[in-house]
């Protein structure tokens, strides 16, 4: 618990005891593997209120469950690296505060050879879980898979959506991703798992959903959050939340992911700790237009302004930043701004020369003139 999200205690509570004394813990495995990823949402529409808060996790059913109930799936296919268990896969469970949870069967909801998730509620009110997934038939190789529910009892089929590439180092997998709705953006933070025999390191990459519902890899497949260094308590790999916090209260400027972090790499559990940290980056931080010392130039496509009023996320601090306005089908221009410089903020005016404006619902194209010059977004109001 934390009343600034930074300094944090660990309450004792009644919920779970072990050795008679009271402990911190919420909710226990089933008993035959290890309650593993656990993802939660808070769910403001469930009229029940013992579910407001919906828990997604995987685990294996108890001794007792499998000879009452039996494993409600079949056993998969054994491969190099995955060993499938009986009544293994995703359970769920319900809290009325998130803290005092129920499990909610016996049995799992789903299965695959898969683990690590996440989870998010859609405006659609579609619950979406992505995870770790694997269908190769000669080895456990790590990809992305989704499954949706309307009523988080019943989902789909677990289908892949996105998988490593020829562009990728050698040994480059997917350990898992977190979904991030942002301004009616939906941007991935894929869990990247170098996978290779001097390796085995986890960090973060960018992905983005376009229009037509596919994913796809972005900002040229840079790494956007690092993990420590040799020696530090997250040196050995980064894994994050299910999602970000946007603007928290105090921090209008910022975004803020909560992580886990491990001191050695994924394969070596002999010496592992593991603990959760906090990175901060500036809002719209995922990635930039990036002009070096020489000038360059980048242009839209045509798009419509909502609003009169222009603003930009920019860093210009030791640079500058102007922005035309063009015609989609001739390219005249229309317009100019004024020269941004030495400036660096979140929200920026465009303030366009004598004459010139923009027009609410009139197509353009903008052409971004900069040196030295960052630019993370831009939009109307």
């Amino acid at each position: 618990e934390s009343r600034d999200g930074i300094h944090w205690e660990k309450p004792l509570m009644d919920h779970v005891r072990y050795k008679g004394e009271r402990t911190n813990i919420v909710l226990l495995s089933h008993g035959t593997s290890a309650l593993c990823s656990p993802a939660v949402v808070r769910d403001d529409n469930e009229k029940d209120p013992s579910k407001k808060y919906k828990m997604l996790y995987w685990d294996s059913m108890s001794k007792d469950g499998l000879k009452s109930a039996g494993p409600n799936f079949p056993l998969g296919t054994a491969v190099p690296g995955w060993r499938p268990i009986p009544g293994e896969g995703f359970f769920i469970a319900y809290s009325p505060d998130g803290l005092r949870w129920t499990n909610a069967s016996e049995q799992p909801v789903f299965t695959c050879a898969c683990d690590a998730s996440s989870l998010n509620k859609s405006p659609d009110g579609t619950y979406r879980a992505y995870f770790k997934i694997s269908v190769a038939p000669d080895r456990h190789f790590r990809i992305l898979g989704e499954s949706s529910s309307r009523d988080f009892i019943h989902w789909t089929e677990p289908a892949v959506f996105l998988a490593p590439d020829w562009n990728d180092a050698y040994g480059t997998e997917f350990y898992g991703m977190s979904y991030v709705p942002y301004f009616g953006n939906n941007i991935g933070l894929i869990w990247v798992y170098y996978n290779a025999p001097n390796d085995k390191h986890v960090d973060l990459q960018l992905a983005q959903q376009s229009d037509d519902g596919l994913w796809h890899r972005a900002a040229d497949r840079q790494v956007l959050m690092q993990k420590g260094g040799i020696g530090a308590w997250d040196g050995g790999g980064t894994y994050p939340a299910s999602d970000i916090l946007i603007a928290p209260s105090g921090h209008s400027d910022e975004m803020w992911l909560y992580y886990g972090g491990t001191t050695v790499f994924h394969d070596d559990s002999r010496f592992r700790e593991t603990s959760i940290g906090l990175a901060r980056f500036r809002i719209d931080g995922f990635t930039a237009m990036r002009s070096g010392q020489f000038a360059g130039w980048f242009e839209t496509t045509t798009v419509t302004p909502t609003g009169t009023t222009m603003y930009v996320n920019a860093d210009c601090i030791h640079g500058s930043l102007q922005i035309e306005l063009l015609d989609p089908s001739t390219r005249k221009v229309l317009g100019s701004s004024i020269a941004i410089k030495g400036e660096n903020r979140t929200k920026i005016p465009v303030k366009w020369g004598t004459g010139d404006e923009l027009k609410k619902g009139s197509p353009v194209v903008l052409r971004f003139l900069m040196q030295r010059c960052d630019v993370y977004s831009f939009w109307y109001e």
